[in-house]
């Protein structure tokens, strides 16, 4: 299964009218594709400006297609907080998150990838595992999934790795992804899917 790690959702963009339109839009991409989930890192306090947003996750999580996880209580750099502070935003997470999604949490990707001791310590602390962004695969650059997977690599090589992408990143190279991922290959989801690749 390859993870698509789907940060900053949901914090106003201005280059996104709609914003819960563009992550319906991401997630729909993620359906159409065998052995991808969706994972969007979710700021409680932000997302709380789309509410359908929220109640469009919980529809989605049980046809096992997304998995949401804590961003934070709000998009700060969480290396500046107290430890203490840190944990009581994390136990706020939580428990809105279940309230909302009828599921606790199991991960932190933490804001700008913050990875001080104590953060490790907060999370472990909340039964939460920390995901800073050491081992980040990113979809753009030339060093990029959607480059690797032009250059002909199988996507196979993606099995059980975490894609990553900010909600509010312009452009399809989501749905490439997803589109080697349904037909096999770059060259064939070309053939198939001839829009995406203009």
């Amino acid at each position: 299964m390859i993870s698509i790690r789907n940060d900053d959702c949901l914090l106003f963009s201005a280059q996104w009218p709609d914003p819960f339109g563009r992550f319906r839009q991401q997630h729909e991409w993620v359906e159409s594709a065998p052995n991808i989930v969706h994972v969007p890192t979710i700021l409680v306090t932000e997302i709380q400006s789309y509410p359908q947003c929220i109640e469009y996750i919980k529809v989605k999580i049980p046809e096992g297609k997304m998995i949401p996880q804590i961003h934070g209580l709000t998009h700060i750099d969480y290396g500046k907080l107290p430890k203490g502070e840190v944990k009581e935003h994390l136990k706020i997470c939580k428990d809105k998150m279940f309230e909302w999604f009828g599921q606790v949490p199991t991960k932190w990707y933490t804001p700008w990838g913050s990875a001080q001791s104590f953060l490790f310590e907060a999370a472990e602390e909340e039964n939460l595992k920390l995901i800073d962004c050491s081992n980040i695969l990113p979809l753009e650059g030339r060093y990029g999934v959607v480059q690797r997977l032009k250059d002909g690599e199988p996507i196979s090589n993606f099995d059980n790795k975490e894609l990553f992408l900010h909600w509010w990143t312009k452009g399809a190279r989501l749905a490439r992804v997803c589109a080697v991922a349904r037909y096999g290959s770059w060259d064939a989801a070309v053939r198939e899917k001839p829009e995406l690749f203009r």
